[in-house]
């Protein structure tokens, strides 16, 4: 699941790296593959706990 989402944004920012903002980021999964992929990234979650 989280290829198929780092392969849209690619397609649709018509970027392989760039800065990418993630609100409602929970644990962080997809901040963290998309970094790996040489993304920069920033996540914010608004809730206290995860799994609510």
């Amino acid at each position: 699941m989280l290829e198929k989402k780092r392969k849209l944004i690619e397609k649709s920012s018509g970027n392989r790296n760039g800065k990418l903002l993630d609100i409602g980021c929970g644990a962080g999964h997809f901040l963290n593959a998309m970094k790996k992929t040489g993304w920069n990234v920033q996540g914010v979650e608004f809730q206290r706990k995860q799994g609510n």
